[in-house]
């Protein structure tokens, strides 16, 4: 029987020159769908306990990411233009033949006075449209294997976070605190606290069922689901 597609090891040797295989993409797929296969990964290949693994797919969410959000080729797309031959140019002799100039065939032409030189005007150089750079971003996850606790510490006193803080806040929550659990800073605190902001993001809501999936006591699921109603919407 064959291993069921979440616990399947991923083929590390399509990276890095292959992550829409690796993610195990679709042709024409979008960040909704990359977000889902990346959560997936993420939770198997947590930092602290396989740091390697965790650089590599978290390179290769960024290429993708950047890809989708910039309007730019993917690795997969650059490598069939590659792969394109490059069109036929016409010749010297075919292009001079095209710009030959036809004698004018009319009878009147010698009556008609010379026509002025016209002299050759520089043309206005028009301003080219700058490409916006994408923004530099700090990864606070890339830190999590060197500094967790300052990286955490970092987003926790951010005053205005955004959706992705509170998932980087609920996977170095289990780094953080897991010799002493600190009461609304777990990983689960997390998640709810965030969706009560973002109730429509779709990787929290991601994280929150993956977590409702692993074991828990009835009556400790119960109040996971108590909460759950009191902050997804309906």
């Amino acid at each position: 029987m064959s291993e069921p597609r979440d616990e399947q090891e991923p083929d590390w040797g399509l990276l890095p020159h292959d992550p829409e295989a690796f993610f195990d993409l679709d042709e024409g797929f979008d960040l909704r769908t990359l977000k889902r296969s990346y959560n997936r990964l993420l939770r198997r290949y947590k930092p602290e306990k396989f740091p390697d693994e965790f650089q590599r797919i978290r390179a290769a969410y960024e290429d993708l990411s950047d890809a989708l959000r910039y309007n730019v080729p993917s690795q997969r797309q650059q490598r069939r233009s590659d792969e394109t031959p490059p069109a036929e140019t016409a010749s010297p002799a075919d292009s001079a033949a095209q710009h030959e100039e036809v004698p004018p065939n009319d009878a009147h032409a010698d009556a008609l006075p010379p026509e002025s030189p016209e002299v050759d005007r520089p043309a206005e150089a028009q301003p080219q449209p700058q490409r916006a750079r994408p923004e530099v971003e700090i990864n606070p996850l890339a830190a999590a294997t060197t500094a967790p606790e300052q990286t955490y510490e970092h987003l926790r006193s951010r005053a205005n976070k955004s959706a992705e803080d509170y998932v980087y806040l609920a996977l170095l929550s289990d780094v953080v605190h897991q010799r002493e659990a600190v009461a609304g800073e777990g990983f689960a605190d997390w998640i709810f606290t965030g969706l009560k902001r973002f109730k429509h993001d779709w990787g929290l809501t991601q994280l929150l069922r993956e977590y409702l999936d692993e074991s828990h006591s009835l009556d400790e699921l119960a109040k996971l689901l108590q909460k759950s109603v009191a902050v997804l919407p309906p």
